[in-house]
């Protein structure tokens, strides 16, 4: 009998180049993680993202089938 699994997070740093953007690598690398956490038998994966981030990231992960279930906010305090 498999044991039981709990909740997996994972923890990526994104960032493609500015000079290889528009190549697809940031999409090609992210199928292949949620394609190997599916064959993992994880039900689901969950991304916090910079929706207010000028590369697009949201609308990658919208494309890729991810949808918006709640915004939050971070507070900072710089020194």
């Amino acid at each position: 009998m498999a044991a039981a699994r709990g909740p997996v997070r994972i923890h990526l740093v994104r960032r493609v180049r500015r000079e290889a953007r528009g190549q697809g690598l940031a999409r090609a690398m992210l199928a292949h993680v949620l394609r190997t956490l599916r064959a993992d038998g994880l039900g689901h994966a969950v991304l916090d993202v910079d929706a207010e981030s000028p590369t697009g990231g949201l609308g990658l992960y919208q494309n890729l089938g991810f949808t918006v279930t709640d915004r939050s906010v971070s507070l900072v305090k710089r020194f």
